[in-house]
């Protein structure tokens, strides 16, 4: 790409400081603009990335206004559709941190906007654009006929803490459309999504704190001849890898948001590193395929379809488990 694309950014959380630091890395990209609500707030955000300060802006009309090619939308899940919609509206290319919308209607509204006015919008699932994941779909033939997949992704929150000290945060608030399933299972989902497309059936179960937020649960899928579960919390850690079994071994995946490592153990022999090399800040891959996208004009391509069932899943486990955001 000739000309970087230039951002603006919403949000300023810990996930917006990882994005800008991929968007200066990939080198076809650069932060041009920042919004917030406060002043300050934005303008402190701005100048550790190189921001002039005039291009922080506190309405979403000023910055859209301001000469960006694209949006980075990290904002809470509530906000995701309006905002990105307000964009995409306006001839602006949009980024959407996960989960992309509150429910999958949302997100087909979303993409029919997005085609419509002949723009890009992607889900930043950071996973989809990691070489990792690649490695680990090209061995899946060495371990015969995949009988079963357990991905997992279990973090204590650094603010369940908080929560429980009877603080409140907005990460365990379900009205700003937050669930574990949404901030922690969407990953797992994503990857089994994208190795095996859509299930057959979906299963959930939940378990809810006192305040009625989902802490963590289980999600399990019914494929052709195999089941898959995704479990995950923000209120416990596990250190197990992620595996995938077949009739003849099996994979291990260290982490699924962000592959350092995957190991083939097939019967009767040596387990077997694959070549994953880990990037620290993979979000790197996510904006260069991004820039590609944009640059290409591809305002249809394969990671809609992917969200769109991930999507589709969780609001069917949201209805099975009872996870509600009123």
């Amino acid at each position: 790409m000739d000309k970087k694309l230039k951002f603006g950014m919403i949000g300023t959380n810990f996930i917006s400081h990882t994005m800008a630091e991929a968007i200066i890395e990939s080198g076809c990209a650069e932060i041009y603009a920042v919004y917030s609500r406060k002043h300050e707030t934005g303008a402190a955000f701005a100048e550790k990335y190189g921001v002039p300060s005039e291009r922080v802006y506190t309405t979403l009309e000023d910055i859209a206004g301001s000469g960006i090619d694209a949006m980075y939308i990290a904002s809470p899940n509530k906000f995701h559709a309006e905002q990105s919609i307000f964009f995409l509206r306006r001839g602006i290319h949009v980024l959407i941190e996960k989960p992309a919308g509150a429910d999958a209607a949302e997100y087909e509204e979303m993409c029919r906007v997005a085609e419509e006015n002949g723009v890009v919008l992607m889900e930043g699932m950071r996973q989809a654009h990691d070489p990792a994941w690649q490695i680990v779909c090209d061995a899946l033939p060495e371990i015969g006929r995949i009988r079963h997949a357990s991905f997992e992704f279990c973090q204590y929150s650094s603010r369940y803490d908080r929560h429980k000290a009877g603080e409140h945060t907005n990460t365990f608030d379900r009205t700003f459309a937050n669930a574990s399933m949404f901030d922690i299972g969407v990953y797992p989902l994503h990857c089994l999504v994208m190795l095996f497309g859509e299930p057959k059936r979906v299963q959930a179960n939940s378990v809810f704190l006192e305040n009625g937020f989902e802490g963590c649960g289980e999600i399990t899928l019914a494929y052709d001849g195999f089941t898959a579960s995704a479990l995950y919390s923000k209120i416990y850690d596990s250190p197990r890898p992620s595996a995938i079994y077949g009739e003849e071994g099996c994979i291990f995946i260290n982490k699924l948001s962000v592959p350092a490592s995957a190991t083939l153990c097939l019967r009767g022999k040596e387990p077997v590193q694959l070549p994953v090399v880990g990037k620290e800040n993979n979000m790197v891959y996510e904006v260069r395929d991004f820039a590609t996208l944009v640059r290409d004009g591809d305002v249809i391509h394969p990671y809609t379809d992917t969200t769109a069932v991930v999507m589709r899943i969780m609001d069917e486990a949201r209805r099975l488990a009872g996870v509600k955001f009123d």
